[in-house]
């Protein structure tokens, strides 16, 4: 079903395994056979399928383990400056699927730079920028998160840095500009 449109590797796998299970479960088995050798036998391809994602989860697990939590880490940071669960947020990001601060600080995103426009955002003039923050601020926002902002020296003043992460706030109370 997936093929005309995707193909991921997890769309494929669950399919192969059900697809080798209704093979198995459609042979009838000899009279002959033991049943402890037929038992042997699943045993040994069910650990082959197993083993290989047991010891890869193991690895990316362990990979993980040693980092802190820069999610966690930037919604603690996030409540220090005062931005409360319920309150609405901005954001401004390159990617689509970081919104893990967000949900950590059970905050609400009502508006956002688009994905795709991230990097126009941090290229635009600077008036631009404090326009478009200005602009998320009258919509309620109560800040503005980015991730991996290209902050330069004009605008460095108007962000916090959330920790040691890769997120960054802009606060509405802080900032006030003029629209010019």
């Amino acid at each position: 079903m997936y093929v005309p449109v995707h193909i991921e590797s997890r769309y494929v796998a669950e399919f192969l395994v059900l697809f080798l299970f209704g093979l198995l479960i459609s042979f009838k088995v000899p009279q002959n056979v033991s049943r402890t050798w037929v038992l042997a036998c699943t045993t040994v391809v069910v650990a082959s399928l197993l083993l290989p994602l047991a010891a890869r989860t193991y690895v990316r697990y362990s990979e993980y383990a040693g980092r802190p939590n820069a999610d966690a880490q930037a919604a603690a940071e996030l409540a220090r400056l005062g931005v409360n669960p319920g309150d609405k947020v901005a954001r401004v990001s390159p990617k689509v699927i970081d919104l893990g601060i967000e949900r950590i600080s059970r905050t609400e995103v009502v508006a956002e730079v688009d994905f795709e426009h991230a990097l126009e955002f941090w290229s635009a003039p600077l008036t631009t920028q404090r326009e478009i923050l200005n602009r998320f601020a009258s919509r309620g926002a109560r800040a503005v998160i980015a991730t991996l902002p290209k902050i330069g020296a004009e605008n460095n003043s108007d962000w916090i840095h959330l920790g040691s992460t890769q997120y960054w706030v802009w606060l509405p109370e802080k900032n006030r500009f003029a629209s010019r």
